[in-house]
């Protein structure tokens, strides 16, 4: 009985060592296949596994990662261009940060007019990137101009030059303000009582307020900005263009918006000439300018020639340049493609309004953030601003 018990003793020892031995042989064995290069199925799928594992938590990190590298890439493009934007004002006789929009037929010969023209011809070293890679509108619209009238070797000598651009300028920046006159009134010197400011428009166009000789300045001037009862941190000077129609048209970038607008029964109405601006500007000045109707006799800016090429945390965003060079970000919260800085799309009677483009009331361009009005520059006789 005790050689029984020594033996059952062994046993209890010899046997849990063997079963190790084997396992360490079968691990050596393993492990001699990973250094050899040789691997079973079942290693591989457990590989492969693990992999899909890692890739499918940092996939969404990854991803976030690059659209934000694309949007700042985009920002730095603008606050560059921001910068020279002040370099031309500073050498500038007037003052202007540029002379006016890239567009062929309102403004001229690309090459010498409009905002991109000051910038290539500035020389500056090196030029800031003046299209967004990732924005569908490639080009400008306009270019359609040069080749009618130019001819289509003169379009892409100048485009091969740089004078080319999917950013769109603002009104303010292109036009600064329309032409204004006042009726005269010699009865009272009472302002609510005074001559009515209106739009001067000679020149027929539409919308008339694009044309640059319904407007003074002819570009945005540091002067107007400095002395201005907005902030210039609200002031939008430059952003991503919308496209007019990417899948047709290889340019497709507006050149600028296309200026003071209201809704009326049949859609978005450009200020036309003659049109009383006295309401507008008491509107501004009291800080109560939230929407535009021809029943009120308001105006807001047209913003369609913006769009929002990025994305950031699943909505659709923009960059806009603004006056104190800053760069902000305004989001498409309905993803129609556009941003809306107070147009209606429903009346107050709950009717719909066709034709504006916008999907709903929703005032994605918020007047805390950025002004859509017209006046950088009061009209009322000073004493009563």
């Amino acid at each position: 009985m005790p050689g029984f018990r020594c033996s059952c003793g062994l046993s209890a020892i010899i046997l849990p060592l063997a079963k190790s031995s084997q396992e360490l042989g079968v691990q050596d064995e393993r492990s001699s296949r990973w250094t050899r290069g040789q691997f079973s199925r079942r290693d591989l799928a457990i590989l492969f596994a693990c992999l899909c594992f890692i890739l499918v938590i940092l996939a969404p990190y990854l991803l976030r990662q690059r659209e934000l590298a694309r949007i700042n890439a985009c920002q730095n493009n603008l606050r560059g261009i921001g910068e020279l934007f002040f370099e031309h004002a500073n050498t500038d006789p007037n003052s202007r940060l540029c002379i006016g929009a890239p567009h062929r037929v309102l403004d001229g010969p690309l090459d010498q007019a409009g905002w991109v023209a000051d910038l290539v011809t500035l020389q500056p070293n090196p030029l800031p990137t003046l299209k967004c890679a990732l924005n569908p509108a490639t080009g400008l619209q306009t270019y359609n101009d040069v080749v009618r009238l130019d001819g289509a070797n003169t379009a892409k000598r100048l485009r091969q030059r740089g004078f080319d651009t999917n950013y769109t300028a603002s009104w303010f920046l292109a036009r600064m303000a329309p032409r204004i006159a006042i009726t005269p009134d010699t009865t009272t010197d009472d302002w609510a009582n005074d001559g009515v400011p209106y739009f001067d428009a000679p020149v027929t166009h539409s919308p008339p307020a694009m044309h640059p000789g319904n407007c003074r300045g002819g570009g945005l001037t540091l002067k107007s900005l400095e002395t201005s009862h907005v902030s210039m941190a609200v002031v939008p000077l430059l952003a991503d263009s919308n496209a007019i129609n990417a899948k047709s048209m290889a340019e497709a970038a507006w050149s600028l918006n296309p200026g003071p607008a209201n809704v009326g029964p049949t859609g978005i109405v450009h200020m036309r000439a003659d049109a009383p601006l006295k309401a507008q500007s008491d509107a501004e000045v009291q800080g109560r300018l939230a929407t535009a109707t021809q029943k009120n006799g308001l105006f807001l800016q047209d913003t369609r020639g913006w769009g929002a090429p990025h994305v950031d945390r699943g909505d659709r965003v923009a960059n806009v340049l603004m006056a104190d060079g800053s760069v902000q970000v305004f989001r498409d919260a309905n993803c129609d493609g556009f941003l809306n800085p107070g147009f209606i799309t429903e009346d107050g009677d709950g009717t719909n309004v066709p034709n504006t483009g916008f999907q709903d009331n929703a005032a994605e361009l918020s007047p805390a953030h950025m002004f859509n009005g017209v006046f950088l520059q009061s009209p009322q006789p000073k004493g009563h601003f």
